[in-house]
């Protein structure tokens, strides 16, 4: 059985059925504490629960597939992994009232009234997490039009943001030519130093050989980056670097050896988060989203690792690349992400 051709997955179609199912068993609850025949009759809360909990789960899913192929503006994916947090909180919710109320057939009598009472109080909250849930997903759908047709919101403009460009992608550096004096040769390039130097293996997340950097001063937080550049067959690495702090701490995304990664970098140890083999030459970009707890990579516009972490605190972004050979940036950018 195939989806019907308007709609964009499964998500949408299967998204009602925990709404109904949760605030349904959450009625039943409440009239388990009235009605004397449902009383005698505890399973059919249960039940209830247990299928709100099922299809919940089934959504969750079908949601976190939904929201890593939606093609969607990044100033919107702030809101699409808000949508995931309020989800992933109902799950635990409904999750924990069913425990509670499987645990109680288990127990002696004294307990059940309490435990009742106990799971009824968390299944409201959950209930008011749910509601929540629900129209914050009917604003990504009527607001931002996620999942209905390509359209772009308005959006506020960015606060903080710096952008350049090689014009005519005609900014090539060779390092097979002639090396740095004294280890680094600097320039300056939009207002901040640009240099090369000879990278000391282990020292950066990049190998030994010549690298290329360019640090921003603006600070960010929740951001888009791209970096598009031509790595000559392949070879050579090169890093979307974020929340860059003062003491040498960073996030970062990283193209190196044929492996795409999220991770950061704390007090000189490095932290894979999230890390995926790809294959990838010649022209390429290379866009990193960060927003809370949520991590995206992207080579060429495509999802390739979605990761979970701690916020990093908002810090100076930048990139750096490194290449045995030659390589070629055409475009690097990053934006602050502004989404209501």
């Amino acid at each position: 059985m195939s989806l019907p051709d308007w709609a964009p997955g499964v998500h949408p179609l299967i998204v009602h059925f925990p709404l109904v199912l949760l605030l349904g068993a959450l009625i039943i609850n409440l009239g388990e504490f009235f009605l004397p025949w449902l009383k005698r009759q505890p399973w059919i809360v249960t039940l209830a629960y247990g299928l709100g909990w099922i299809s919940a789960g089934v959504a969750w899913l079908a949601g976190r597939a939904a929201a890593d192929t939606a093609k969607v503006a990044d100033e919107i994916l702030p809101a699409i992994s808000h949508h995931s947090d309020l989800a992933t909180q109902v799950l635990l919710l409904f999750g924990s009232v069913l425990l509670i109320r499987i645990l109680t057939d288990f127990l002696p009598p004294f307990y059940h009234r309490v435990l009742k009472i106990l799971a009824l109080i968390v299944a409201l909250a959950g209930g008011a997490q749910l509601v929540e849930t629900g129209e914050h997903g009917a604003m990504l759908v009527y607001k931002y039009g996620v999942g209905v047709q390509p359209v772009r919101p308005e959006l506020s403009k960015a606060s903080n943001h710096t952008s350049f460009q090689a014009e005519d992608r005609n900014w090539t550096w060779d390092f097979k030519g002639s090396r740095p004096v004294n280890g680094q040769v600097r320039g300056v390039w939009n207002g901040a130093p640009v240099w090369w130097e000879r990278a000391v293996t282990g020292s950066e997340p990049l190998g030994a050989g010549d690298t290329v950097k360019y640090m921003d001063p603006v600070t960010l937080a929740d951001l888009s980056g791209t970096l598009s550049l031509e790595l000559d067959k392949g070879a050579g690495s090169a890093v979307l670097g974020f929340h860059v702090q003062e003491n040498g701490d960073y996030d970062y995304l990283a193209l190196r050896k044929g492996t795409l990664e999220l991770g950061r970098r704390v007090s000189g140890k490095q932290e894979v988060l999230e890390a995926k083999s790809v294959s990838v030459s010649g022209f390429l970009t290379l866009k990193v989203v960060s927003n809370g707890h949520h991590w995206r990579g992207y080579i060429n516009d495509q999802l390739m690792i979605h990761a979970h972490g701690e916020p990093g605190p908002a810090g100076k972004t930048g990139f750096w690349v490194t290449g045995p050979d030659r390589i070629r940036l055409i475009q690097a950018g990053f934006r602050q992400l502004s989404a209501d």
